[in-house]
């Protein structure tokens, strides 16, 4: 039992971490379109 508890302990924190660096991913896509953006913004003027 006490195995278990550790391998979804485990699994959980890969699960996070994924989730985290998928997020991060997202926001520096993101972070990266508003640049485009801005770049656009900035040729118009």
């Amino acid at each position: 039992m006490q195995y278990k508890n550790i391998l979804v302990f485990i699994w959980s924190i890969k699960y996070l971490q994924l989730r985290l660096f998928k997020l991060v991913n997202n926001f520096n896509l993101l972070i990266y379109q508003m640049d485009d953006l801005i770049s656009v913004i900035v040729m118009l003027y």
